[in-house]
């Protein structure tokens, strides 16, 4: 791609709850000018549409799917949402969020390193199987039909998830399973990524012309986080991908629903405002509303020149790695 001064970039946002969060999401996203933000919302929310920001560069998607954990219906809102923002207009770039996030340095900034780094995308993944990612490497999320009962967001010890992992245990010992495309080496990370127009159109072009594609996820667990990383290995130059999302999550803390990364607090101040990350995932309001308020409600973290505040907390930097089963 070539250099752009002000790139225009369409994000798009996966949303269930909170919408007061969502719209202190959307008013950091909005003040770069060049910002255009594409909302779905999972149309099992009780929350109205009406409390969402109404602004000109706000586009919400009326055709609202119902997205459940672990389900392959992820995939197809962000493949959806690709399809609603170039349908809108043109843009330069294309960045996946969820409604849980937040910017922890102008949006500004993150257009600029766009502009002058030309990556085709920014991605944290691995070819598979990776080690830690359960009984297969991660491939038991493809090689296993799951019932719908199975894709179900569970605790650590609930007798769902212990069905599962006996399932992958099987598969891992080759007793269960199916095949999978030979000709295609799959990939998987974290399902949060940023990519290019020409990316993105390849990406849609592919899905049109290779239906087939779809087949292995339909009835995967978690296949969100295989689906994009895979299909951008397909259609894309790696050369021209950048290692790393440009999003701070923690996967280093055991939550008690599994697949789930840290909800940061205020004790995580030091860390964000440390990082090299420009946005963070993942916040709520009904957690710690004060880290909320010090992200979104002040210049703390907007700052052009970034200094150490003297009255914040300093703890250890956490690790990022993602190893679980689901």
């Amino acid at each position: 791609m070539s250099h752009i001064e002000k790139p225009r970039i369409a994000f798009l946002v996966l949303a269930h709850e909170q919408f007061e969060l969502l719209n202190m999401f959307v008013d950091q996203l909005l003040t770069y000018e060049q910002a255009h933000v594409f909302i779905h919302i999972n149309s099992n929310s009780q929350e109205s549409l009406e409390h969402i920001r109404n602004h000109p560069r706000v586009h919400i998607m009326q055709n609202r799917l119902t997205i459940d954990w672990g389900d392959f219906s992820l995939s197809q809102a962000i493949v959806e949402l690709l399809r609603f923002a170039q349908r809108t207009d043109t843009y330069d770039y294309f960045s996946v969020h969820s409604g849980s996030d937040l910017a922890i340095k102008p949006v500004a900034q993150f257009a600029a390193l766009l502009s002058s780094q030309h990556k085709s995308a920014y991605l944290d993944c691995a070819k598979l199987p990776i080690a830690g990612w359960g009984h297969g490497g991660g491939l038991e999320r493809l090689g296993l039909r799951y019932p719908k009962w199975m894709r179900t967001r569970a605790n650590r010890y609930s007798p769902i998830r212990l069905a599962r992992v006996f399932y992958q245990m099987a598969y891992g010992k080759r007793l269960i399973g199916r095949s999978l495309p030979r000709d295609i080496d799959y990939y998987g990370g974290t399902a949060w990524f940023t990519i290019d127009h020409s990316l993105a159109s390849a990406s849609l072009r592919y899905l049109d012309t290779h239906p087939e594609y779809y087949e292995p996820f339909r009835d995967s667990l978690c296949g969100d986080e295989i689906f994009f990383n895979t299909l951008f290995h397909i259609v894309g130059e790696a050369s021209t991908f950048a290692a790393g999302t440009l999003r701070h999550i923690d996967w280093s803390v055991r939550t008690h629903e599994v697949g789930s990364p840290k909800t940061f607090t205020i004790e995580d101040a030091d860390t964000l405002y440390e990082s090299e990350a420009f946005f963070a995932r993942k916040f709520s309001l009904k957690v710690d509303i004060e880290i909320v308020n010090l992200i979104a409600h002040t210049d703390l973290f907007w700052r052009q020149e970034r200094v150490r505040a003297p009255d914040l907390p300093h703890y250890p930097l956490t690790t990022t790695v993602k190893k679980y089963t689901v």
